[in-house]
């Protein structure tokens, strides 16, 4: 009988590649997932949902407030993710593309203009673009 962890380690492998290769594939055709960031009212503060993105090449994600706020403000400290440091996000909220970035985490901050604070995730909200 096979060890318990050599099993699991070849069905990680197995998994990461497969996902390597859809991400190649995304990527050779321009076209990605599109990702729902919402910003919601909660416990008199603002939390982002999800509070990490996994995303890849090709991506759009359409940034929402809930119908409690009047909308707020992205801030990038990487201008190249999203084409600006700083971007407004209307209540209805606004769909933005992926720039081109290399691969790893990159911290954003959200702030609602309603409840005149920063929105939180489980940590500061993030992307990790692997």
């Amino acid at each position: 009988m096979p060890n318990r962890d050599i099993v699991w380690e070849n069905r990680a492998k197995t998994f990461l590649d497969q996902l390597e290769t859809d991400r190649t594939r995304a990527e050779k055709r321009g076209k990605g997932r599109k990702h729902l960031v919402s910003i919601v009212h909660q416990n008199g503060c603002c939390k982002v949902d999800p509070p990490v993105l996994h995303a890849s090449p090709g991506d759009k994600i359409l940034w929402k407030f809930d119908g409690s706020t009047d909308g707020g403000y992205l801030f990038f400290p990487v201008k190249e993710l999203f084409n600006g440091h700083v971007h407004k996000i209307p209540k209805e909220g606004v769909e933005q593309p992926m720039g081109k970035v290399e691969r790893g985490r990159y911290p954003y901050a959200i702030y609602c203009k309603t409840h005149n604070c920063f929105a939180v995730g489980n940590s500061d909200p993030r992307i990790d673009y692997p």
